[in-house]
């Protein structure tokens, strides 16, 4: 459950990054003589790097998450 939400805001946060940096990148070509935009290959490479590590960052918690008894945490709260 917690990996599944995860990954719905990593899939949101890397839609809305990739549409920030398109558009920054024109912003810059535009303000800058001899900017060229950055390729596909630079988001190919970039975007899956950044969700590997994103879910890396997940999985330990979600993971120490799991082996928690649920009763006890129940009583404690």
């Amino acid at each position: 459950m917690v990996l599944r939400q995860s990954l719905g805001m990593i899939f949101m946060g890397t839609v809305i990054g990739a549409a920030a940096a398109v558009a920054a990148g024109r912003v810059m070509e535009r303000l800058v003589d001899g900017m060229q935009p950055t390729g596909l290959s630079v988001f190919a490479v970039t975007i899956p790097v950044l969700m590997v590590a994103a879910l890396i960052a997940r999985v330990i918690p979600a993971r120490r998450a799991s082996l928690v008894d649920p009763l006890s945490a129940l009583r404690q709260d």
